[in-house]
């Protein structure tokens, strides 16, 4: 009877003990419930975030293969500057090239004139007009009167003179210079020794015949 009587004052106490847990327990499963549904949260966001960092790792690897092939357009824009720049400087080799012929061609030019000029001196030298004047054929006296031949032998010697350059002027001057010596009678030979003096005295000679 008695055990009867405990056993039944522990099933109330029992009762009444989880009667007054109730609510924690309640709390208990909610705060549980919560805690589920944020380790479900959790999870998605982890999802979400390796999804995310994939997509990432891709954009880099783009990224990375895009960078390799600027690196390699960026090769061969510099070597084709490179060849261009080779090329420029082969274009002003080649007008700088083109310039100094045009100079050398002028100079020769120069040149070629410069030895005309010379050749055109040699012939109108003293000796070649002598040789030209002992290989000419007298003209009759009975065509021409003497102060005209006169006149015209003079013309023609001032004109033979004075159109010598300078230099054939003083090469005369040395000519006349060098050839004035006195003989053993103390006699002038000048005349005798110049080639000039000796064309004068031979066109006078001529008009005089």
């Amino acid at each position: 009877m008695e055990n009867r009587q405990n056993t039944g004052l522990k099933k109330r106490k029992l009762l009444r003990t989880v009667r007054e847990q109730e609510p924690a327990i309640k709390e208990m499963c909610q705060a549980l419930k919560e805690m589920e549904s944020k380790v479900k949260n959790l999870r998605d966001d982890n999802n979400r975030l390796r999804g995310e960092l994939l997509d990432k790792d891709r954009q880099l690897a783009v990224t990375r293969t895009l960078l390799v092939d600027r690196e390699r357009q960026l090769t061969k824009t510099q070597t084709l500057l490179a060849d261009r720049e080779q090329q420029l400087e082969a274009r002003t080799l080649l007008v700088d090239t083109k310039e100094f012929e045009t100079e050398i061609l002028r100079l020769k030019h120069l040149l070629a004139e410069k030895n005309d000029t010379n050749n055109y001196a040699a012939l109108v030298s003293p000796e070649t007009i002598t040789e030209v004047i002992q290989k000419q054929t007298p003209v009759s006296p009975a065509r021409t009167p003497v102060s005209n031949r006169t006149n015209t032998v003079q013309s023609s010697v001032n004109a033979i003179v004075h159109h010598g350059s300078f230099q054939d002027e003083a090469r005369e001057q040395d000519c006349c210079r060098r050839g004035v010596r006195t003989s053993g009678n103390g006699a002038d030979e000048s005349s005798c020794n110049c080639v000039y003096h000796m064309l004068v005295e031979s066109l006078v000679i001529f008009t005089e015949e």
